[in-house]
């Protein structure tokens, strides 16, 4: 989405709906699964979120006992199963990332080769290390360098199971849900969104097709790429104009609206 009012507007009232992939967790603990768009974490990190949450609203209290877990956590073993293989994967790690979107949060880049429409979710395992490990490697999520240490491993899937030793938290975004054991899945498609170009994306945003959601709850089939013109192209182009019209006042209240806070 652009950072701009005008583009912003223009984007909501031009752009083509595409369908977007979004996440589910089942953690002990949890009476159902719940979605989510960006991220989910098992261990340190799902502790960490919403301790950060804690301190911006001035709740000291429920922060301050999040504190003592954060710092005592061990390191524990886990086990970790892909798309149901039978082979699983063994480490010991205090943190896993589950990512749908390359950015979680306050626009931080967790996993920068995670994409929102490419049909699978990114597992980054930090194997081995402890908190202030992970303080040095976090640090280095923008310049890349976490990217070639041997001590972070990253794979995609469709479904991740993830049992460990001992309970390990769960949660998804700023939620704390439950504990291991937990099943994350990804529900392709199962969101139409607005979205404009973004490093997020497989595909880009111009060359997608809506893909209409009808009753049954099955998507109908419709072309993914479309090179070259199209007929929504042409409409589009018709548009432009009564677009601009349209969204400049809106634009314009909005930046008033921002500017008096």
């Amino acid at each position: 989405m652009p950072t701009q009012a005008e583009a912003a507007c223009a984007l909501i009232a031009s752009g083509v709906p595409r369908p977007i992939d979004v996440g589910q967790v089942h953690a002990h603990g949890m009476k159902e699964p719940r979605i989510f768009l960006e991220m989910a974490t098992v261990g340190v990190g799902a502790l960490l979120a919403p301790l950060g949450q804690h301190v911006e609203k001035h709740r000291l209290a429920q922060a301050i006992g999040l504190v003592a877990p954060v710092v005592t956590m061990e390191p524990t073993g886990m086990q970790v199963k892909l798309d149901d293989q039978a082979q699983p994967w063994w480490t010991h790690t205090m943190l896993l990332t589950i990512s749908n979107t390359p950015r979680a949060g306050a626009a931080m880049e967790v996993c920068t080769e995670a994409r929102v429409d490419d049909g699978l979710l990114d597992l980054v395992i930090y194997d081995g290390l402890r908190q202030s490990d992970l303080i040095a490697r976090l640090s280095s999520l923008h310049d890349g360098a976490i990217e070639r240490d041997a001590r972070v491993h990253h794979t995609r899937a469709r479904s991740i199971d993830v049992f460990a030793r001992q309970p390990m938290p769960v949660a998804a975004g700023s939620k704390l849900l439950g504990t291991t054991p937990v099943r994350f899945n990804l529900r392709t498609g199962a969101l139409q969104a607005i979205v404009g170009h973004g490093p997020g994306l497989a595909r880009p945003a111009t060359n997608v097709l809506p893909v209409p959601i009808v009753e049954n709850n099955e998507r109908a089939t419709a072309p993914l790429a479309a090179n070259g013109p199209t007929a929504h192209s042409g409409l589009r182009a018709l548009a432009g104009p009564m677009v601009e019209a349209a969204t400049a006042p809106l634009a314009r209240a909005l930046t008033r609206l921002s500017d008096r806070r």
